[in-house]
């Protein structure tokens, strides 16, 4: 029986289960092909996870039978191309999209701005082609948890950001991103972590990192950043990593008085004292 024959009954099977609401596959050996048919009986699925499996080809468009998802989690698998467009008009409820790890290419599409309810979008270690972030990501008003690490991502980082103000992780990492950290980031006023580490970021944090009064954790590590605010210094940070930039001057005396700071790290910086 050839792969896909065997994929094609497993998929048959659960289909026939008209009630289903919670699916999960995770963490077997499971591989093939998914076809768009593969759930379309299960119209009352609310949560489907084939997460940690060996799927492959193109990633299913499941645009029959499952609009009603709310978490959708495809991540560590062996899915290529695109974002299927059904995503962006199908998926109108859904909360949660997983799709780290995995073989996605071309870019990052707009229509995943029409997820108005989205709140976690994990999208991290994708081949995406080099380009921009789409202007639309600041349409996702309560998205909590942005995780776009490693995709390959340039250009700068979008004033619009600032407009995400139910933020809480924002994870834009090991990308090829440049220009100066936007004014607008001040407006993300419940964040507790930013990672803009292994970029290529110049200038200095805004003003505005003031306003970040939840911030707990901040890595702008290995970029080419110079400038460093004394409003740093008000954050509740714990956890603080300048390394591999070009600051230069006193470090802020007033980073010694944070009483939860458990980690500072500003090595190979041209820090005087």
């Amino acid at each position: 029986m050839t792969q896909m024959a065997a994929s094609a009954i497993r998929f048959r099977t659960v289909n026939i289960i008209h009630t289903l609401q919670n699916l999960s596959l995770a963490n077997n050996t499971l591989n093939g092909i998914i076809t768009s048919r593969a759930f379309s009986r299960c119209s009352h699925l609310h949560f489907l996870s084939l997460a940690n499996n060996y799927f492959s080809r193109k990633l299913p468009d499941f645009s029959l039978g499952i609009t009603n998802l709310e978490n959708l989690d495809l991540s560590n698998n062996f899915f290529t191309g695109k974002i299927p467009a059904s995503f962006g008009w199908w998926f109108l409820a859904l909360r949660f999209l997983h799709l780290r790890s995995n073989d996605i290419t071309d870019s990052i599409p707009s229509f995943l701005g029409n997820l108005h309810v989205l709140t976690l979008l994990e999208l991290i270690s994708n081949p995406l082609m080099p380009s921009p972030l789409p202007l639309e990501i600041g349409n996702l008003i309560k998205l909590e948890i942005m995780y776009f690490s490693s995709l390959n991502l340039i250009g700068t980082i979008l004033d619009s950001i600032g407009k995400l103000v139910t933020l809480k992780n924002l994870d834009l990492s090991n990308n090829s991103l440049f220009g100066e950290i936007p004014e607008s980031i001040g407006g993300l006023k419940i964040i507790k972590q930013i990672e803009l580490y292994q970029n290529n970021l110049s200038g200095g944090l805004p003003e505005t990192i003031a306003n970040l009064r939840t911030l707990l954790r901040l890595d702008i590590s290995e970029n080419n950043l110079s400038t460093l605010s004394e409003k740093i210094a008000v954050m509740p940070l714990k956890f603080l990593n300048l390394n591999d930039n070009f600051f230069e001057g006193q470090v802020p005396e007033v980073l010694a008085s944070n009483p939860i700071l458990h980690e500072l790290k500003i090595f190979n910086n041209s820090f005087s004292r």
